[in-house]
């Protein structure tokens, strides 16, 4: 039941992980900011504050660790880049459009959030599925 010989503890992990990322954070800033010269937003052709619409979030800082260039370049190619006004203005319109996930749907809880709203939207999916199973 106790930690094996030699296991290190979850602190451990925990400052590990975090030591890690902070030893890349340099290298993922120089990528992105090498990838990004010669880009300009797509809707006016802006320069400054360049942000980047990544075909998959999840993989925004990670795509900037990866070791092979090749695999970086094939993700980013589907990536969109915009100025910070147009940016946020996408942002903004994704979120009226319901494209942006928010609080009391099944799908944030299943992303981690634990919220009255979100555990009340699970409880009443999980209901829901229940009943179609059963009819």
């Amino acid at each position: 039941m106790g930690r094996e010989a030699g296991a290190p503890a979850v602190a451990e992990k925990i400052v590990l992980k975090s030591v890690e990322y902070e030893e890349k954070l340099p290298i993922a800033r120089a990528r992105k900011k090498e990838w990004l010269k010669g880009k300009c937003c797509c809707k006016c052709g802006s320069t400054k504050d360049l942000m980047i619409e990544y075909p998959d979030p999840r993989l925004s800082f990670a795509v900037w660790v990866w070791a092979k260039p090749a695999r970086r370049n094939r993700h980013l190619s589907r990536a969109k880049v915009w100025c910070e006004e147009h940016y946020r203005e996408r942002i903004r319109e994704r979120k009226m459009n319901g494209l942006v996930v928010t609080h009391g749907m099944a799908q944030m809880y299943r992303r981690g959030c634990r919220c009255a709203e979100c555990k009340k939207a699970i409880c009443k999916y999980q209901m829901d599925r229940v009943a179609k199973l059963r009819s």
